[in-house]
């Protein structure tokens, strides 16, 4: 399987234009470690699982609630993960099962980029974006970082973020444990 528990190696990837630098694992997890971001986490199930796509899918109906689409100001830790200046596009869903929130989800990549190598992001509407990433035999990886969230006034929840890159474009995917996985 492409995405098995090892790293995906980004330095594999020729890199282009000004995104030369977030081609060496090395500096991909500089940037992913900042903001209280660690290589390790307490809850098993969120380092456990690969596509949280699939794994939901096998609990029950999986549905897509939409938040927010569109493009926005980007937070200080995207700026500083993507290397963008300003405007990024992002997506906020709620994945549920059924009809049980189980993942909050925040996924970011430069606004430029749409027009390019993630151009299809903004149709997949109420589609699982992970059915696309591990589709798509040209998007590598980063390692999984961890911390503990709050997500609408419930703190402790466990929380995962990666980055995938596509024809040197990086797309920063945060996700939030809302429910038990493991049942």
């Amino acid at each position: 399987m492409r995405f098995a528990n090892h790293p995906v190696r980004l330095r594999s990837l020729k890199p282009t234009g000004k995104l030369r630098h977030l081609f060496t694992r090395r500096e991909a997890m500089a940037r992913l470690l900042a903001d209280g971001w660690r290589r390790h986490t307490l809850h098993p199930e969120v380092a456990r699982i690969e596509s949280l796509t699939a794994h939901l899918r096998k609990r029950g109906k999986l549905t897509v609630k939409l938040i927010e689409v569109g493009v926005a100001n980007a937070t200080a830790q995207e700026r500083r993960t993507l290397g963008a200046r300003r405007r990024v596009w992002v997506r906020r869903i709620e994945l549920h099962v059924d009809g049980v929130p189980m993942i909050a989800a925040r996924s970011a990549t430069a606004a430029r980029h749409l027009k390019g190598p993630w151009r299809y992001l903004p149709r997949l509407q109420r589609r699982p974006m992970g059915e696309v990433l591990f589709a798509d035999p040209i998007v590598a990886r980063s390692p999984r970082v961890f911390r503990v969230e709050r997500y609408n006034g419930v703190g402790g929840l466990p929380s995962r973020r990666s980055l995938f890159i596509r024809q040197g474009a990086p797309l920063v995917v945060e996700e939030i444990f809302l429910g038990r996985l493991d049942r």
